[in-house]
């Protein structure tokens, strides 16, 4: 019952809103009969103004020299850590003393049959020396160094010191045994040898 009702109901709002609609529309044409709903005028857009202008061709003559090459700036990149190299192993292009050098007298060794640095003719070649950057330190260490068959720092004995700094010794002397030295060879055996060093910071 109530959807037949919804049914009339709508079928009469759309009639009165038909009704109303077209006497609207008579109403309008009734009391303004000359309107225009569009204008006819024509817009008139002017040809465009093109100009052409000749360039002549100009003629290129070849550099009799080449331009200098530009300047490539060397960039420093600074590191925050102290990087120390990895252990490396020296090959045998090591340093061979004369044969006989073995048995003069002028060659000095210590109990442990290492070479003393007081009788080596000739010094040590270092192959890789790195002493870190210590801000705030003062002073200079002189190190005694036994350098083994191998080039590596075996042990070490301080000859003077007059670092302010116990941290800064520390670091001095732990990235000393990451220092490498060419080998000596005697007459085609290898022997460790005494070496001394002098750090100022």
């Amino acid at each position: 019952m109530i959807a037949r009702q919804d049914k009339i109901n709508y079928r009469r709002n759309m009639e009165i809103a038909l009704i109303t609609s077209l006497t609207i529309v008579i109403l309008f044409v009734l009391f303004y009969p000359g309107i225009k709903l569009s204008d006819d005028k024509v817009l008139y857009y002017g040809e465009p103004f093109i100009t052409l202008i000749d360039i002549p061709t100009s003629e290129q003559k070849p550099s009799a020299t080449a331009p200098p090459k530009p300047i490539i700036p060397i960039q420093f990149i600074e590191v925050d850590d102290d990087e120390l190299l990895p252990d490396i192993l020296i090959e045998d292009t090591s340093l061979d003393l004369p044969v006989g050098e073995k048995t003069d007298p002028s060659l000095n060794f210590d109990p442990s049959g290492a070479i003393l640095s007081n009788s080596l003719p000739f010094k040590p070649r270092e192959v890789y020396l790195y002493v870190p950057e210590l801000d705030g330190c003062d002073g200079e260490i002189k190190l005694s160094l036994r350098i083994g068959k191998d080039g590596e720092v075996k042990e070490h004995k301080i000859i003077r010191n007059s670092i302010d700094s116990d941290e800064c010794e520390k670091r001095i002397i732990e990235s000393m045994y990451k220092w490498r030295y060419m080998p000596i060879i005697i007459e085609g055996d290898r022997f460790e040898f005494w070496t001394e060093k002098t750090i100022t910071l």
